[in-house]
């Protein structure tokens, strides 16, 4: 037996319903895009904020949060992913600063340890430890117009911001 072809074309068709899908496939794809960019922000603001701490940590003194182990009313500095700054703590930002070509906005304070009371220097042989808090603040930009009102918290800007904070070993308050 012989099939009998249909001389109805269907050629539109699948045109017409590309029309209709392809900006809906686009805004996930390009929402999807857009998502992933605010996670990956998100990671290397934590992680800048990470180094920052543990800079801060390991050289209290230089860093701004203390002065010859005495805490101090902090610091503040902005720095743009691979420059040079005369803080340790900024400069450990800056080289952490991954892909991101903005500014990063770096805080570095002394933190109230339980007690409430800032620790006294190294002295009398009994130790105490310091708290050092490095905040990282950075704006990532959103690319995708229709995201933007729900995503933005300035203009078409997401601000991401990370705070860690780290013990100061005995004794490296004096050092």
């Amino acid at each position: 037996m012989r099939t009998v072809r249909s001389s109805v074309r269907h050629d539109g068709q699948s045109l017409a319903e590309l029309a209709l899908l392809l900006p809906v496939l686009l805004l996930l794809v390009a929402g999807s895009a857009q998502f992933g960019f605010i996670l990956y922000t998100n990671i290397t603001v934590d992680t800048a904020a990470r180094e920052g701490a543990r800079t801060a940590a390991a050289l209290p003194n230089g860093s701004g949060a203390y002065l010859h182990g005495v805490a101090t009313a902090g610091t503040t500095c902005t720095v743009t992913g691979g420059d040079s700054s005369t803080n340790p703590v900024c400069n450990a930002v800056s080289q952490a600063h991954g892909m991101l070509a903005g500014a990063f906005h770096v805080t570095i304070a002394p933190d109230m340890p339980q007690g409430g009371s800032y620790p006294a220097p190294c002295a009398n042989s009994e130790p105490e430890d310091g708290y050092v808090r490095v905040t990282v603040t950075y704006s990532t930009p959103i690319f995708v117009p229709l995201l933007d009102s729900m995503l933005a918290t300035s203009g078409s800007t997401r601000t991401v911001s990370a705070t860690v904070e780290m013990r100061v070993e005995p004794c490296a308050l004096t050092g």
